[in-house]
């Protein structure tokens, strides 16, 4: 979250450092799981300040194999292939709202 300016407070709410709005909670980790070769949370934001209406996200982050199946694939090829021929090893990250 350093390098994305981003701080994680001991009460799991995400603030962004000066300059930006906006703080997601943290509802649910679900740690790194070796069989899984994933870990996800489950983040809240409210809509605005005077709402309580909360946004929903489940974000993921794991081995691009085994994110393979969960993400647009088309655009998935084609960034894994681009990396390849830069010799790097992608992790891959993925993100969706939870409708109500």
């Amino acid at each position: 979250m350093n390098a994305l300016d981003w701080n994680i407070t001991k009460g799991d709410t995400v603030i962004p450092n000066k300059g930006r709005s906006g703080r997601w909670q943290i509802v649910q980790r679900f740690h790194f799981l070796s069989a899984l070769k994933r870990m996800s949370v489950i983040a809240g934001q409210n809509a605005s300040s005077s709402s309580s209406d909360m946004t929903y996200i489940a974000a993921v982050k794991g081995a691009p194999e085994t994110l393979k199946s969960m993400v647009n694939i088309r655009k998935f090829i084609e960034t894994k292939k681009k990396e390849q021929k830069m010799d790097k090893r992608r992790m891959t990250k993925s993100n969706d709202c939870i409708d109500d």
